[in-house]
């Protein structure tokens, strides 16, 4: 299961409470509302239609309450349109050398599977090995997903090989996949079978 730090760092990553600028007119009596059923305790949800103005006012309602005494270092404001996957995809373009690019991977991916509706956790034995993402079915567990950009490497190649057999075998899966910058293929180890694709190719399968 995904600990509490490792959320809390995806939702900083994606936080653009930051950044807002608002320049529209202000909702009032929406904000006045909404403000009073999230007093209730209760989950509160905004639909409608798009470009209707939702995020708009949901910035404005978070601006209001940081102006009520909020702390803003508390606030999070974390948005899930197709365009942020198209802006990590540009990311790995702009970023193809730097350190940054396992990180990058490692959110298109777990935004591919928000967005598909999949219930995602993760994985960590004991001994630090760790599988990215943990995809489940119900109670069962249905896929392992481990980025590994570059498995060309030798020693990286191992170490996510070795995590994702672990996580397998404790999981009682025959399966396990790993996502990669344009490695593709499929190899058999201890009984089980690993499937290596390019990133791309997951993406529009």
């Amino acid at each position: 299961i995904m600990e509490r730090d490792e959320i809390l760092r995806i939702l900083l990553d994606w936080n653009y409470w930051g950044d807002y600028k608002d320049t529209s007119i202000e909702r009032r009596e929406h904000i006045k509302e909404l403000n009073r059923l999230l007093k209730t305790g209760e989950i509160v949800v905004i639909k409608g239609v798009r470009r209707s103005g939702k995020s708009t006012l949901i910035l404005q309602l978070v601006k209001k309450l940081v102006e009520e005494g909020l702390k803003e270092e508390n606030t999070r404001v974390v948005n899930f349109p197709k365009v942020t996957l198209i802006e990590e995809l540009r990311n790995i373009v702009s970023f193809k050398f730097s350190e940054d690019i396992g990180r990058i991977v490692e959110n298109i991916v777990f935004l591919e599977l928000f967005r598909s509706g999949k219930e995602v956790y993760y994985w960590r034995d004991r001994t630090g090995r760790e599988i990215d993402f943990v995809v489940k079915e119900g109670l069962r567990v249905s896929e392992l997903v481990q980025v590994c950009w570059k498995v060309e490497d030798e020693k990286t190649r191992r170490r996510e090989i070795g995590a994702l057999v672990k996580a397998m075998d404790e999981l009682k899966l025959k399966d396990g996949l790993i996502i990669t910058e344009d490695s593709e293929g499929q190899e058999d180890i201890n009984g089980k079978s690993v499937t290596y694709k390019p990133l791309w190719k997951w993406l529009v399968q």
